[in-house]
Order: C-alpha cells, then sequence, then structure tokens
C-alpha cells in the first residue's frame, strides 16, 4: 500500500488502530496463545504417560 501524502497514511493507521477488531485480537490472541501452550503441555504428558504405560520397561533406562 503506498501513500503519496503523508496524512493519509496517518489517517490510516489511526484509523486501524481504532478498530475494534484489531482492539480484540490484541486482547484476545496472548491468552489464546497461552491456553494452546497449556493444551500441548498437557498432550504432551498423556502422551509420555501412554508411552510408559505401554513400554513400562523403557521407563526404567
Amino acid at each position: 500500500m503506498t501513500f503519496k501524502n503523508p496524512h493519509t497514511y496517518q489517517n490510516r493507521v489511526i484509523s486501524l488502530l481504532n478498530d475494534p477488531e484489531l482492539k480484540f485480537i490484541i486482547e484476545e490472541v496472548p491468552q489464546a496463545v497461552e491456553q494452546s501452550l497449556d493444551g500441548m503441555k498437557q498432550v504432551n504428558s498423556i502422551v509420555k504417560a501412554m508411552k510408559s504405560f505401554t513400554n513400562p520397561s523403557e521407563e526404567r533406562r
């Protein structure tokens, strides 16, 4: 996107910063990422538990 007039660029930036969808994304994305990371940790824990259950001899190594 190219703007010949700096004021047009400034107005566009202000418009984007005031966009309710952007505000929603800024507020919600960090929490969504944190929840995704927590979920991946839980899946990792479950997979490790299943591996140790199916191969108990490997747990002793």
